[in-house]
């Protein structure tokens, strides 16, 4: 039976609603938080009344707890050969913009490391708030520091303005790429193809995989939300954490955290 709860990207109410999902309706697991920011601020509820949280969407590594199952992509999986693949395709003059909370700070930090081991120069490194949405003084910057690639990890809605921003102001994916984390087929979506044509995207899982599981896993989801639904690699994160919680749940002889945990 699921319980829904929505924290509407307020990481005070996230805390809210894990104390009462886990505290008053006694969940056996729960699954959920978009943001390593959201993720950070409920994991104490967790922790305390050793309860479990699945974690399912992109993940920046550098935490581990008991009490959280992390199965989304890390940065061995999204950066390690993205990064250096950029540098030697795309060019060595590389600039940053990200979202002002710990995953993109943390993918920068990785990402710098990677550039600079790969012969690149990193030109400049920004942060925005969660949901900017002007993206003029970047533009400028852009100009002025001349980079050849755009290493971008924004998120939410940022993305969408970002994009439409930058083709807006002349630039395109020939005359400066963005490479980016977190600009999945939602946000390509809600920008319009015409914004995100030619630049490029790291993930464990697009769309337009072409084996036959994809294919009915596509064709059932679009059956169910809508011709114009899109799958993406967080909520295909998020349905084999499902799916793995039922297998354990299947195994183990109780539903206890300790025993799930263990199984």
């Amino acid at each position: 039976e699921p319980i829904i709860e929505d924290y509407a990207s307020d990481f005070t109410l996230a805390v809210q609603k894990a104390q009462k999902l886990v505290l008053q309706d006694r969940v056996v697991m729960t699954f959920g938080c978009y943001t390593s920011a959201s993720r950070v601020s409920v994991l104490p509820v967790f922790e305390q009344n050793n309860a479990l949280l699945t974690y399912s969407t992109f993940y920046e590594g550098l935490e581990c707890s008991p009490n959280c199952f992390y199965i989304a992509a890390v940065p061995t999986q999204q950066l390690f050969d993205f990064v250096p693949w950029v540098v030697r395709t795309l060019g060595q003059r590389v600039y940053i913009i990200g979202s002002d909370y710990i995953y993109p700070r943390t993918m920068s930090a990785i990402e710098q490391i990677l550039i600079k081991k790969n012969g690149g120069e990193v030109v400049d490194d920004r942060y925005f708030p969660l949901g900017t949405t002007e993206f003029a003084p970047v533009i400028a910057s852009l100009r002025e520091k001349r980079p050849d690639v755009v290493l971008s990890n924004l998120v939410g809605d940022s993305v969408p303005a970002f994009y439409k921003q930058f083709r807006a102001a002349g630039l395109t994916a020939d005359v400066l790429p963005i490479a980016a984390t977190v600009t999945t087929e939602q946000e390509v979506q809600a920008m319009g193809a015409e914004n995100g044509l030619g630049h490029y995207m790291s993930a464990t899982y697009f769309q337009t995989l072409d084996n036959p599981a994809n294919k009915r896993f596509v064709e059932a989801y679009k059956k169910k939300f809508g011709e114009d639904a899109v799958t993406n690699m967080p909520m295909v994160g998020m349905y084999d954490a499902v799916h793995l919680f039922a297998a354990a749940a299947a195994k183990a002889p109780d539903l206890s955290p300790d025993t799930l945990r263990s199984t």
